[in-house]
């Protein structure tokens, strides 16, 4: 295996991990808020907050993206949504769960995740040979695709079966492996 292909493949199975704990988490909260409070209305702010600052910002934070460190905003992003879940985590832990709480938190996550979707996609270019960048630009939208797709139904799985806490911990655990996958190369 060459060496870029080492390294894409390190990168990108980290931040598959990554993206879809983050999907999944993402989709447990507001799952639970809907089951916990039966309101369509929390359920709306709920996803309006999971989702909306993401497409806010992603319209301004390619501009930073491009002039940044790549590499540094991906483990900064992973690691800022990982604290951001890890305190609904423990919101949950200690039973103090306040709905404005998780809608901050949400928000913030998904803030995070404006700057972490466009580095991700602006890395693939820095990693491949130019004659492979489509064939790798597909395996990246695959990883979103997957996320996209199996998140809601993981997340409904989980919350099923485990504690929130523990279905929280796993967006935490999928940062963490990203950083450390990043950090290797």
């Amino acid at each position: 295996m060459s060496d870029w292909k080492k390294v894409f493949a390190i990168i990108f199975t980290g931040q598959l991990f990554s993206t879809l704990s983050s999907y999944i988490v993402g989709y447990a909260v507001i799952f639970w808020l809907s089951i916990e409070t039966g309101s369509a209305e929390v359920l709306a702010y709920a996803t309006i907050a999971a989702l909306l600052p993401q497409l806010v910002l992603g319209m301004f934070t390619g501009v930073f993206v491009d002039r940044w460190n790549r590499k540094r905003i991906m483990i900064l992003s992973d690691l800022f949504i990982a604290l951001c879940t890890l305190l609904i985590a423990i919101l949950f832990y200690t039973s103090d769960v306040k709905i404005s709480y998780i809608y901050a938190l949400l928000a913030l996550r998904s803030a995070g995740m404006a700057f972490h979707v466009p580095a991700m996609q602006a890395s693939v270019p820095l990693l491949a040979p130019a004659d492979k960048l489509m064939r790798i630009s597909g395996i990246n939208n695959m990883i979103q695709s997957v996320s996209t797709i199996a998140g809601p139904a993981l997340a409904a799985l989980l919350i099923s079966l485990l504690d929130m806490t523990w279905v929280l911990m796993i967006d935490v655990a999928g940062a963490l492996i990203a950083v450390v996958s990043l950090l290797l190369v």
